[in-house]
């Protein structure tokens, strides 16, 4: 797996330091922090992350309003709250808003770490695995053919139009 470029974003300086350790410690590559919405969209317009991390308690606004913000640069980033505040609501509506993943503070490193790893891989593995659905389902499909009619059909030609399979 590629080393994952994160963006932090929270109100603490502290939580920030910390949460950076963390990352660099186990892997990632912290390109950038904000610790306000108006920074959270200068950080992230300008470093591109593959994955943010959220604090639900920004100065102004709230961690829902700047994964709305980032989703609007890129609905690809990965969102993932880091946060103290959990109850049935956040949750709710985090989903609503395609957050990736939710870890409560005090952060464990290798909880974070784990679920960080988990919604990358399900990225490169939903590729790996749409690049190779057409040979699977091809194969497949002769298979049944030879077996219905014991004889090997021959395909010849092929395309790949993005429709629902």
């Amino acid at each position: 797996m590629k080393k994952v470029n994160i963006v932090i974003v929270d109100d603490s300086a502290f939580q920030i330091a910390l949460l950076r350790d963390l990352l660099t410690e186990n892997g990632f590559n912290v390109i950038g922090e904000a610790s306000n919405l108006e920074e959270v969209i200068e950080v992230v317009t300008n470093e591109k992350p593959d994955l943010v991390t959220m604090d639900m308690t920004i100065p102004g606004t709230d961690g829902f309003e700047c994964t709305q913000e980032i989703h609007k640069i890129d609905p690809n980033i990965k969102v993932v709250i880091v946060s103290s505040m959990m109850d049935d609501e956040i949750v709710r509506k985090a989903k609503k808003l395609h957050v990736s993943g939710y870890a409560q503070k005090p952060v464990d490193g290798e909880e974070l770490t784990l679920l960080i790893n988990r919604v990358m891989a399900d990225k490169e593995l939903f590729s790996e695995l749409n690049g190779l659905y057409s040979s699977i389902f091809k194969e497949a499909l002769l298979n049944v053919f030879n077996k219905l009619t014991k004889t090997v059909p021959e395909i010849t030609g092929e395309s790949n139009i993005n429709v629902e399979k």
